[in-house]
């Protein structure tokens, strides 16, 4: 399984990337990470979470853009 096959582990990576790189450099506490799921459904719900990364807060949205059935 590649590691991008898993959309929890995308979101974990970006959550970790967008909190230490991107905030960091702009001296942000908040921020939001946008994920396009493939593997789901195209028109399932739109999943909204929030995530804490030491002081920062991502805001993410799990977006199905893939299978039609």
């Amino acid at each position: 399984m590649n590691r991008h096959d898993d959309v929890t582990g995308i979101v974990n990576e970006g959550v970790v990337q967008l909190s230490e790189k991107y905030l960091a450099s702009e001296g942000s506490n908040e921020g939001y990470l946008v994920v396009f799921d493939t593997r789901t459904k195209v028109g399932a719900n739109c999943k909204v979470e929030e995530y804490q990364a030491e002081d920062k807060t991502v805001t993410g949205f799990i977006i199905a853009i893939g299978r039609v059935d």
